[in-house]
Parts: structure tokens; sequence; C-alpha cells
């Protein structure tokens, strides 16, 4: 578990009202399925700490880049949210968005979260299934994981996840166009979630 973290576990422990962001795309609104990764999470979070009182902003747009995600989060934030989960790369590297300006914005992004007194979560999204989509996008991921470690700031690697346990499915992971996931693949990723931020990954379902 990250340092950063153990704040917002011991409010959830303690059964306190705590506010959960999702800032993200497709992957985070959950497009085509019928619960996304971040809504599981949530739900497993609810399992998990069955005092806590947890309300949960999915601010997921699809097609959203990580500029538009920017744009978005001054709004966001008037929620007040303990804990935001930032979540793009997918769309930015489809539509040919430069990686520095990927991470440029994103390093805002995790910056106005910090000056506001708010945690940032930082997320690498799903593989996709055209390898060579893949390897591009797997330089956005890179960069995402160097600026957490760049800045102290927490990243949870689904990515990585994703590959280590795939084949513990025997379900679809892929959706038609071989890279928004099934709720299958949705499942994997709140699984990763949930083991990065508790330490347990049971309940997502």
């Amino acid at each position: 578990m990250h340092e950063a973290l153990p704040t917002a576990l011991k409010r959830l422990q303690s059964g306190n009202r705590f506010v959960l962001a999702g800032l993200g795309d497709s992957l985070t609104k959950g497009w085509m399925v019928s619960r996304g990764f971040f809504d599981r999470f949530v739900d497993g979070l609810e399992g998990t700490f069955e005092k806590a009182e947890i309300e949960r902003i999915n601010d997921g747009v699809p097609g959203s880049t990580a500029a538009e995600g920017l744009r978005r989060l001054g709004h966001l934030l008037q929620s007040n949210p303990e804990l935001v989960l930032v979540q793009f790369g997918l769309n930015d590297c489809f539509s040919g968005v430069p990686i520095k300006d990927f991470l440029d914005a994103y390093g805002q992004m995790m910056n106005t979260i910090l000056q506001e007194g708010r945690v940032p979560l930082l997320l690498t999204s799903c593989p996709v299934q055209d390898s060579e989509f893949d390897e591009a996008v797997l330089e956005f991921y890179s960069g995402i994981l160097k600026l957490g470690r760049m800045s102290g700031v927490p990243v949870a690697d689904l990515a990585t996840f994703w590959r280590e346990h795939e084949r513990e499915y025997k379900d679809a992971l892929y959706q038609f166009d071989g890279f928004h996931p099934t709720d299958s693949g949705h499942d994997l990723m709140a699984r990763g979630l949930l083991r990065f931020f508790t330490g347990n990954d049971e309940g997502t379902a």
C-alpha cells in the first residue's frame, strides 16, 4: 500500500462519510457493461468497510482525453472528494495526442488535487488486444508510472495486474472492439484496484 493512502483507509474503517470520485473515460463510466470497474471497486470497499458511508461520484465520460478530464476537474472538486481516481490513456493514444501533452495534463490534474488537500490515485488502464496499439498504449502507461514515482503519488498499475491474472477468467475479457472490457474485464480491473488499495481483492463481482 502506498504511504498516501492510510489516512483514507482510517476514515473508511472509522465509519465516517467518505466521498470517492472517479475521473476518467468510458472505462470509468462502465461503457456497455452492467457495472464498470469504478463502481465494482466501490462495491468492494462497501463490503470491506461495512460501517463506512461512501458517496461515489462517477465522472467517467466516454471518448474523454486527459486534457478534457483536466477541464472537468474543477467542477468535480467542488464535491470535496477525499480520494480522486484518475484514469485516462486509451483515447489519448488512439487520437494521436503526444505523450508529453498527455503527461502534462495528468500532472496538472495530480497537482490540482493535491493543492486542494485531496488524495489523487493515478491508474493505468487495461491492455488492448491489438499488439501494435497495445505497444503504443504501454508507453502512455509507463509515463503514468514514472510520474507517480517522481512525484510520490500512488499509482495502481491495473494493466500489469490484468496481464498477471487474465488466465483466471474463462469468459472473454474484451468486447467486440478489442479494447473495451467486458463485465469480466471490469471485474479484473476492480480486483486489481481493491488489491492495491486494501491488500484484498475479494467481493468485487
